[in-house]
């Protein structure tokens, strides 16, 4: 039967997490500088001697309070190895060392680091392509609740995001600096050359065709700096023009078509490099990347895609047919309809999506038929998956153990 774990006294474990006991130990071993371990539900592990001893819950191993390690690899025996092993009254796995120390380890985190519970994509919703999943408007949440700190619709919209790349909020305040409100329920505002927050106006001085009425191809912002803001907010204060509909592309989704109708064109998209400039009087901005980055299992992980700061190429000559070419198929897949939301702004409307995997852009409106006033801020994908893992922690589940 599962129990609180602090009720049974099991020792604590070096991180804040929740680690529920699933299930006992049943037999434990050592063999030749391992830990073996067998639970009563048949999983069945080992544990590296060292690895077990720097992650003891013991003074000058592990802080009590911060939970970090204070033992440096150097600070581990080099001839360390476990000498016997039990399961405690409490349930905990017991270890004898070499050393003549001995040390406990709660159960449900040796189980959360043998199945790889610890990684950092494992709770995470796994990118969805907008076609597989039929999505054909924005995944819509409360914004108020957000705004006041319900964990439940919290808990949604970053899902919503992190799985489809956006998520919008309605019913906000359109009180100026909202945005920021929101974001930092997220976590850190991460500030730019456009400020905290920036506001999407027709200004007659600016640095970006975004401040203008101009129409906006689809793109990513800030693909001048070495790490593009992770996630940005959009907050509607005001709109009554009836023109200059907000586009979203699902960036992804056209990279991954590009690569089954053309793998020649999405080869030279992912391996050959821009440079992107942010062309301004008063700070120099660039940086050199291809189109689509791909992550470490081949998927695309970031896409670079900005016309307005797309400067010069960063390639040999004889590389360009082929990147114009590639450039010129993306940028034609992206106008397919498959890929793409178009919606209009509502007063009170926050969308939040994923700045590398999502393009934006808008469509041209008429400035003297209404008034149109955005407001926006970036806030690093570390802060959104953090915010997700935490509102996921927040939340009870059996056999929970808040050591």
């Amino acid at each position: 039967m599962e129990r609180s774990a602090s009720k049974l006294g099991l020792p604590g474990h070096p991180d804040f997490e929740v680690h529920p006991v699933v299930s006992s130990l049943k037999a434990v071993g050592v063999e030749s500088g391992w830990v073996v371990v067998a639970w009563a539900d048949g999983l069945e592990a080992r544990f590296y001697g060292a690895f077990l001893y720097e992650n003891r819950f013991d003074p000058g191993i592990t802080s009590p309070d911060t939970r970090q390690r204070e033992v440096e690899p150097s600070g581990v025996p080099a001839d360390l190895c476990p000498v016997g092993a039990s399961v405690d009254a409490a349930g905990a796995l017991e270890v004898a060392w070499s050393t003549g120390e001995s040390s406990r380890h709660h159960p449900g985190w040796l189980r959360h680091y043998r199945e790889a519970r610890h990684r950092p994509g494992v709770i995470l919703p796994h990118p969805l392509p907008w076609t597989e999943s039929g999505l054909s408007e924005l995944p819509t949440f409360d914004g108020v609740a957000v705004l006041a700190g319900d964990d439940e619709v919290l808990g949604e919209w970053c899902e919503a995001i992190a799985e489809h790349g956006l998520g919008r909020l309605e019913g906000l305040p359109t009180d100026p600096d909202t945005v920021l409100a929101v974001a930092e329920r997220l976590g850190v505002v991460r500030a730019t050359h456009f400020g905290r927050s920036f506001d999407v106006v027709i200004a007659p001085e600016n640095e970006s065709n975004a401040y203008t009425s101009l129409p906006l191809a689809p793109h990513v912002d800030i693909a001048t700096r070495a790490h593009l803001p992770g996630v940005q907010l959009l907050h509607c204060l005001a709109n009554t023009c009836a023109e200059g509909l907000s586009v979203m592309v699902d960036g992804f989704a056209v990279a991954d078509e590009v690569r089954r109708t053309d793998p020649d064109a999405f080869e030279a998209l992912t391996s050959l490099r821009w440079v992107h400039s942010n062309r301004s009087t008063s700070r120099d901005l660039r940086w050199s990347s291809p189109v689509v980055q791909l992550g470490p299992d081949g998927e695309p992980a970031e896409i670079r895609l900005a016309t307005g700061t797309r400067a010069l190429p960063d390639m040999a000559d004889d590389d360009l047919p082929r990147a114009y070419r590639a450039l010129r198929l993306f940028t034609r897949v992206v106008e397919d309809q498959r890929f793409r939301i178009t919606t209009a702004w509502r007063p009170g409307d926050l969308v939040c999506f994923g700045n590398g995997r999502v393009l934006h852009g808008r469509e041209g409106f008429d400035p003297s038929q209404g008034e149109r006033h955005l407001q926006g801020c970036y806030v690093d994908l570390d802060d959104l998956w953090s915010c997700l893992r935490m509102v996921r922690r927040r939340a009870p589940c059996p056999g929970d153990d808040r050591a």
